[in-house]
């Protein structure tokens, strides 16, 4: 198998390094989500309020749920009759079953849109590196093509690369330095037959 060209291989590499840092990121910010919803959980507050006893003489209860729901082992529960504290229980243990469905399905469309939002920057990412790496090693194409053309009656031609001081800049002028040394070389090599 041929090798795959240098741009090729830049843009895959830019692509990895970018899929790397973006996974970490959103690895960072599911984690912060999840630890969220998982704290939230447990700050719901359950009311439980007597209402008049009905014929039978037994009580009816209405457990309410708002924000704030103390612990199980605090004084107010502890307080309550068995049979409120009872109810109590099965409203909070209710309650946590429904706020936990309802996290994993938020927490999952936060995954779901996490990993849908890293495949499209990645693949804009690529298409970014792909240019690029094309505008960075333009300078070699401009090298090699007037390597190619160099003869021994065109020693004249230079590279005469333009542009910041960079090492493609310094690979055109040391090669553009050896074509003056060659010209010099062939044009005494001419004067002395």
């Amino acid at each position: 198998l041929p090798r795959p060209s240098i741009r090729l291989r830049l843009t895959a590499w830019y692509a990895t390094i970018f899929i790397a840092m973006g996974t970490v990121l959103l690895a960072t910010s599911y984690a912060v989500v999840r630890h969220e919803f998982r704290d939230e959980q447990g700050k719901v507050h359950v009311s439980v309020e007597e209402l008049t006893p009905v014929e039978s003489g037994a009580p009816r209860i209405r457990v309410k749920i708002a924000p704030g729901i103390p612990p199980e082992n605090t004084n107010s529960v502890r307080t309550l009759p068995a049979a409120e504290r009872e109810a109590y229980i099965r409203a909070r243990n209710a309650y946590a079953a429904q706020v936990n469905a309802a996290n994993d399905r938020a927490l999952n469309r936060v995954l779901l849109a996490f990993g849908a939002a890293l495949l499209l920057v990645t693949l804009a990412s690529v298409a970014a590196g792909w240019m690029v790496a094309g505008r960075a090693l333009r300078p070699i194409s401009r090298i090699t093509s007037t390597a190619r053309s160099i003869s021994d009656r065109t020693l004249d031609a230079r590279i005469a690369l333009d542009g910041p001081r960079n090492e493609l800049r310094e690979l055109a002028d040391t090669f553009d330095s050896m074509l003056a040394r060659l010209e010099a070389a062939f044009e005494s090599q001419r004067r002395f037959v």
